[in-house]
């Protein structure tokens, strides 16, 4: 996952990047929704992994390279960010996890912006197989989209794997959650690489986003 490791700097960007050492385990899911970057790190602390680091300016949606609508993918400038790599329970693999606290309206638009890249992304041909849904997200409260993008690790390894992106809103939150796997451990659409991921970025959403009940923050 080399393209969520570069380190971009973005102009006023109150970045918290968190790290940690901990064995994966089951995260907290609190009441109420996360309000401020410091309550997110809290929240997810149970989780952190120390080995890597996730540039939180990259545009969302990174591997769906569609040649068009990646500025309207760029994250929100200016606002509290939390980028971290993230070991749950649900999943024997890290996440890639991005918060943003933002507006409602920036993050509503954000979000459809990832839809449509989406949407263009599915239509690639050049031999990258790809395939993005609108991902069932009414229980942790957020709405979402989700894309599998299989395609070589990079331009000088015959490697093939498979990231799986999550891009997801609730209130003023604005999330991405990513994790990958190789060719040699499971297809695109494994049930145990993507059903398990599915159940691992539910948790991590759950725990920032609160009881789906009550309001959105």
């Amino acid at each position: 996952m080399d393209h969520l490791k570069r380190f971009r700097p973005a102009a006023a960007l109150l970045l918290l990047i968190a790290f940690g050492c901990s064995p994966a385990s089951a995260l907290p899911h609190p009441p109420n929704a996360a309000s401020s970057t410091k309550e997110i790190a809290e929240r997810l602390r149970a989780g952190l992994d120390e080995e890597h680091r996730v540039d939180p300016s990259l545009e969302l949606l990174a591997p769906c390279q569609t040649g068009t609508g990646t500025e309207a993918r760029l994250p929100p400038r200016g606002v509290p960010a939390y980028a971290a790599e993230l070991r749950v329970a649900e999943l024997p693999a890290s996440l890639s996890a991005r918060f943003w606290v933002t507006s409602p309206a920036q993050a509503s638009v954000l979000l459809d912006a990832s839809m449509r890249a989406a949407d263009q992304c599915t239509r690639r041909s050049e031999g990258v197989v790809t395939g993005s849904t609108a991902l069932d997200l009414e229980e942790p409260g957020w709405r979402a989209v989700q894309v599998l993008v299989t395609e070589p690790g990079s331009s000088d390894s015959g490697d093939v794997g498979t990231t799986a992106t999550v891009v997801a809103a609730r209130g003023p939150l604005l999330a991405e959650v990513s994790w990958y796997w190789p060719i040699e451990q499971g297809t695109r659409f494994d049930p145990h690489w993507v059903g398990q991921g599915d159940q691992a970025a539910r948790s991590v959403l759950a725990a920032i986003g609160g009881a789906p009940a009550r309001p959105a923050p």
